[in-house]
C-alpha cells in the first residue's frame, strides 16, 4: 500500500472509477504528485482494488471549501470501439448535409419525420448549421398546417 500511503500522507483521497483515478482535493495536487500518480497508476489501481477506497483522515472532502476533484488521466493505447448505432436524428442530419454538398446552388435543406408524438424537422442552412425542430403533434391541426410548415422550410423535396 506504499503508493496510496504516499498520496494519503499528502492529504489526498484517491478512488478508482474503472481505469480512471479520481484524486481530491485537486488544490493539493502538485506537478510532482501528478507525475507520481501517472507513473504509479497500475500500482495505485491494484492497491485500490485490494483495499477498496481508503480515505485518509487528513484528506478534505471535495465538498468542503469547493476544492474539487481532479482526474489524473494517463495516455493509454487507443482501444478499438464499436461504432455507436446511428440514431434517426443522425441519419436526418447526414441526409440534409449530403443534399447541401450535392447541390451547391441551394442554401438550405430539410427533412421531416414523426417521432414520439412530434414532427421533427431537421434543417441545414449552408454556412450556418444544422438543427432539429420538434413540433408537438397537437400543434399541427391538419394536413394544411403540415403543408404550410413544409413550404415555410422550402419546397416539398426538402430543398430550397
Amino acid at each position: 500500500m506504499a503508493a496510496l500511503d504516499r498520496l494519503h500522507a499528502a492529504g489526498l483521497r484517491v478512488t478508482a472509477m474503472g481505469d480512471t483515478l479520481l484524486v481530491e482535493p485537486r488544490t493539493r495536487l502538485t506537478d510532482e504528485l501528478r507525475a507520481y500518480i501517472r507513473q504509479h497508476k497500475p500500482v495505485l489501481l491494484a492497491e485500490l482494488g485490494q483495499s477498496g477506497d481508503r480515505p485518509s483522515p487528513a484528506a478534505t472532502p471535495a465538498t468542503d471549501g469547493g476544492e474539487g476533484v481532479a482526474t489524473v488521466a494517463v495516455a493509454e493505447p487507443a482501444r478499438p470501439r464499436d461504432p455507436e448505432p446511428e440514431t434517426p436524428s443522425d441519419r436526418a442530419r447526414r441526409e440534409v448535409l449530403e443534399r447541401l454538398r450535392a447541390n451547391p446552388q441551394i442554401t438550405r435543406a430539410f427533412t421531416t419525420r414523426w417521432e414520439a408524438g412530434a414532427l421533427i424537422v431537421t434543417l441545414a442552412v449552408r454556412d450556418v448549421g444544422v438543427c432539429d425542430l420538434a413540433i408537438p403533434r397537437e400543434r399541427i391541426r391538419d394536413m394544411a398546417d403540415y403543408a404550410e410548415l413544409l413550404m415555410l422550410f422550402g419546397n416539398p423535396e426538402g430543398q430550397a
